[in-house]
């Protein structure tokens, strides 16, 4: 099941989100837990490290993240091709949670045991009042998308505020 806390800034999104990744864990569901909020609070909420360099939208990673969910799909030219709208199709890379899945062996920390956490990343000082933080979520969309869930397998995002006036 994939879950997504969305609202206004303040509202409390990484509060509940951590609550119920909490919850989660006390249930021994398996979980992937990612902090697409531009405070990340998540990782201090639920025990997890926050690693700057496996940011989701840091550097080169978007490049890297999306070469490997191409995997060998032929539709797609490479990865700058790779919109936040490109679904996966035969030969795409679909994430599963487990050790060996290579965009969480990159990209993801292990945090309480079996799970794995991810984070977009924050704010560029440089693109402080010229850019939109919103345009960096489009990675998160990609693995969103190309994530595959089994029994008793969760995805929890804690979205940034004003990210649900965009889904629709």
């Amino acid at each position: 099941m994939k879950v997504a806390f969305v609202g206004k800034g303040g509202s409390g999104k990484s509060t509940v989100s951590a609550q119920f990744i909490t919850y989660l864990i006390g249930h021994r569901q398996q979980m992937l837990a990612i902090d697409a909020d531009i405070n990340q609070h998540l990782a201090g909420m639920i025990g997890a490290e926050l690693h700057p360099e496996k940011a989701l939208y840091f550097g080169n990673n978007p490049i890297g993240i999306r070469s490997i969910l191409c995997g060998t799909n032929k539709r797609i030219e490479n990865a700058k091709r790779f919109v936040k709208t490109t679904p996966p199709g035969e030969g795409s890379h679909l994430v599963h949670l487990e050790d060996a899945d290579p965009l969480l062996s990159k990209f993801a920390v292990k945090f309480a045991g079996n799970h794995y956490f991810m984070h977009a990343g924050t704010y560029d000082k440089e693109g402080i009042g010229i850019s939109c933080y919103h345009s960096n979520l489009a990675v998160v969309e990609n693995i969103l998308s190309h994530t595959v869930l089994e029994k008793n397998e969760w995805l929890v995002a804690d979205m940034v505020a004003g990210t649900d006036a965009r889904i629709g």
